[in-house]
């Protein structure tokens, strides 16, 4: 059997596919590799192995030669799909150039510092690139994102004579609020508008951006010398929502002073009391914190 990827691909999807996906995986296709390399491409070893039974009746060490080759067809596809291999290679591949970028620090608009103490995330960088393409560059900071009692509402005549403008911010400021809680609430609440956008909502978008101004170097840090031990908190206000009269739910868990969940959602329902719509956002947050407490006790 000949060591290139004609006889390979042959080989690999010859195995039933049901087999493969019950299968563990190696954590390496490259180390998968290299044992195939080892084994057929010796310059004098065997290159051709006459099979009298059937695959799955031939052991490989201590799995069957089914399993083996059947790992190797799931950690082909996956290498694959990163890097395309010739059609041909006839056993000529000898090693695989790697560079090495050292520790991650950008990464999709993500800048990440590490100290002793801990890592650092922010979108600063992200955040300027909005404020230039918005024009808000010079504009006057806010010191909070929303004011306390703004009620927006679909309800509005005054249309805003770009609504693909709006759905572009929104979009950007959604994707902020990765590494910004502070943001949640404001950006949900400029989210539900994005259908016919009124002049309004314009407004509170750009009060986001004036308080984005003000708190650039903002973001989220995790300490290393935290304790094992989780905190939630929840709360909830009642028919926040002028248009559904729906409640809005908002959490925040942290893993001993480091903040890894939170989020702001209008609820499902529309709740009768101010109780009711405690309860839900309680319920809510149970809910992500069994979650976490099933993820680490995985790791």
């Amino acid at each position: 059997m000949r060591a290139n990827n004609l006889v390979l691909s042959w080989l690999i999807n010859s195995i039933s596919k049901d087999i493969r996906n019950s299968l563990l995986y190696v954590d390496s296709a490259l180390d998968l590799w290299n044992k195939l390399k080892t084994r057929y491409l010796r310059s004098d070893g065997p290159r051709v192995f006459h099979l009298e039974k059937s695959l799955s009746s031939i052991n490989q060490g201590s799995s069957s030669i089914t399993e083996y080759f059947s790992m190797f067809k799931a950690l082909w596809d996956e290498y694959v799909s990163f890097r395309p291999f010739p059609t041909c290679t006839c056993g000529k591949i000898d090693q695989f150039t790697i560079k090495d970028l050292g520790l991650l620090k950008y990464f999709l608009g993500l800048e990440i510092a590490r100290s002793k103490t801990g890592i650092s995330l922010c979108q600063r960088k992200y955040a300027l690139d909005i404020l230039q393409d918005t024009g808000n560059l010079g504009s006057k900071p806010a010191a909070f994102p929303i004011e306390s009692n703004l009620k927006l509402t679909a309800d509005d005549p005054e249309l805003y004579e770009d609504p693909l403008e709006y759905r572009r911010l929104v979009g950007r400021l959604l994707y902020l609020t990765i590494t910004r809680p502070d943001l949640a609430y404001s950006v949900q609440m400029l989210s539900q508008f994005l259908a016919k956008p009124v002049v309004n909502h314009h407004k509170a978008a750009m009060r986001v951006l004036r308080y984005l101004k003000a708190t650039l170097g903002q973001g989220l840090f995790f300490s290393s010398s935290s304790e094992l031990q989780l905190k939630a908190f929840s709360d909830s206000d009642w028919a926040g929502c002028l248009d559904t009269r729906r409640s809005i739910t908002g959490f925040a868990i942290f893993f001993d002073n480091s903040l890894i969940s939170f989020k702001s959602k209008k609820q499902a329902t529309v709740s009768r009391s101010s109780v009711e719509a405690e309860y839900q956002a309680l319920t809510a947050t149970t809910c992500e914190v069994q979650w976490l407490v099933y993820a680490l006790q995985d790791l």
